[in-house]
């Protein structure tokens, strides 16, 4: 089966989180939106359709993805909005569902869908999935999710999340210059990061969470919670939860 990832026009309510990333990539405190998407498909070939200008990077961080690409026709697809919040929902529908297509709204705005192969031959990019997917209501079996199954507003992301820092494989070493205030094991940062000297991590009211490839430089104070989103670079400066 083929996964079609794609972000709908709601990408611009996070525009400021999405400059350098498309809208499944933002940042929460269980990871990316993707992987957890992904996380609930098993045996799928994955596609996925955002902004053409992150073309390059997204294919400099995934090249197993195909980005933009014309999925193989062959098989049935299973469209997703980057933006779902229950990808759960999604994956169990369609088990129940079989090989039967439907497409799955949440006020007013494409949640998912399962299709023949051949009725995504042609899509290359985000406004091509909305099309078609809006020329086949009433074609094939529409159904209706809660509102809540999708993200619209930034804010939604962190509304029920408990921060808490998750526990990764590979840590990053810490420079004996870096002072920490509190537990250290409140704190989460992958090994692709970069945390200059001179930087403070205040994890007395909260975890402090970084993502891939964050780079810290000296003069930084991070307090909790506070979540980083990946690929950001602090400059310095006091920062509290939460940014991307």
């Amino acid at each position: 089966m083929n996964l079609l990832v794609f972000e709908d026009e709601a990408w611009r309510n996070f525009k400021q989180l999405t400059y350098i990333r498309p809208v499944y990539r933002i940042f929460t405190t269980n990871g990316p939106l993707i992987k957890n998407i992904l996380k609930n498909f098993r045996d799928v070939k994955v596609y996925t359709y955002a902004r053409e200008f992150l073309g390059r990077i997204e294919n400099e961080r995934d090249p197993s993805v195909k980005f933009n690409s014309i999925p193989e026709h062959d098989e049935e697809a299973l469209l997703i909005n980057g933006l779902a919040r229950r990808p759960e929902l999604v994956a169990s529908l369609a088990e129940k569902t079989g090989r039967r297509e439907f497409i799955l709204l949440a006020e007013g705005r494409f949640l998912a869908a399962r299709l023949r192969g051949e009725r995504v031959a042609e899509v290359e990019k985000p406004a091509d999935i909305l099309e078609r997917l809006a020329s086949l209501i009433g074609v094939v079996e529409t159904l209706e999710a809660p509102a809540e199954s999708i993200y619209h507003y930034p804010w939604e992301v962190l509304d029920g999340q408990r921060l808490s820092a998750p526990r990764l494989e590979g840590e990053l070493q810490l420079d004996n210059r870096v002072a920490v205030l509190g537990d250290p094991a409140s704190m989460s940062i992958p090994a692709s990061c970069e945390v200059e000297p001179f930087t403070v991590i205040d994890t007395r009211r909260g975890p402090v969470i970084l993502g891939e490839r964050v780079k810290i430089e000296s003069g930084t104070k991070l307090i909790g919670p506070c979540v980083i989103g990946e690929d950001s670079i602090v400059y310095g400066g006091r920062v509290g939860p939460h940014l991307y």
